[in-house]
């Protein structure tokens, strides 16, 4: 939400936004797969391929901003906080959640939902991460835009 509002009243930056919101979408797309898992076993692929290249195209075809908005994203402090996030929900939390590795680790005491609860809370940290750096960013756009 907050990269469509950079994406609505800023049209510099509006190139980039739509690349940060394909990819926060593909995501979304992604942990979705046990609803699109209905249609056919992988699924999830064919609309986050349409959204990623739709995205794409868009971003090149108004490039005009992307250079400059991605700097400054890259040079503030939430992009950091951005990028921790991503590899708490995309790495930690993978890992986290290896069922081999609980089971190695626990030995004959493996319980399922200990090792759920673990990947869960590990990818809501992620994700609590994530929603601060880009309502962070967002309100920074704002702040700009005011100016």
């Amino acid at each position: 939400i907050s990269f469509t509002y950079i994406a609505v009243v800023n049209k510099q930056a509006r190139a980039f936004a739509t690349l940060i919101i394909g990819f926060f979408s593909c995501m979304f797309i992604r942990e979705s797969d046990g609803v699109l898992d209905k249609v056919y076993h992988g699924f999830w692929l064919v609309p986050a391929l349409v959204v990623a290249f739709s995205c794409i195209i868009f971003a090149f075809k108004n490039r005009k901003g992307l250079l400059s908005t991605s700097a400054r994203f890259f040079d503030s402090r939430y992009f950091y906080t951005l990028s921790c996030a991503l590899v708490i929900i995309l790495v930690f939390s993978r890992l986290a959640g290896m069922n081999y590795l609980w089971q190695t680790l626990l030995d004959g005491h493996y319980i399922r939902t200990i090792k759920n609860l673990a990947e869960e809370g590990t990818e809501l940290l992620g994700y609590s991460l994530l929603a601060y750096s880009a309502l962070g960013f967002g309100i920074e756009v704002h702040r700009l835009q005011k100016h």
